[in-house]
């Protein structure tokens, strides 16, 4: 598989997971704007994981934010390896 269609898939993956969790933070009740504010529903997310009290919520919130975390570095870790072959 070619690294561009690679690229593209980890943003198509990650823009899903980071509406996710930008809908259930405005769920929560918490502000939200849909194209901007992107690293202050990260933090409203952490509130949320904090505060929940079902566990079996907590561990999807949770799941949901590193997902998140572990393809945004797969992206980086993607391009530096594009950049380098």
């Amino acid at each position: 598989m070619g690294t561009g269609i690679l690229l593209f898939k980890l943003l198509i993956l990650i823009t899903i997971l980071w509406y996710i969790i930008k809908f259930i933070v405005r769920s929560k009740g918490y502000p939200m704007h849909l194209f901007y504010r992107h690293l202050r529903d990260i933090h409203y997310m952490k509130q949320i994981i904090e505060s929940e009290q079902s566990q079996i919520k907590k561990q999807g919130y949770t799941a949901l934010l590193y997902s998140l975390y572990i393809c945004i570095g797969g992206l980086v870790a993607l391009l530096l390896w594009s950049l380098v072959v």
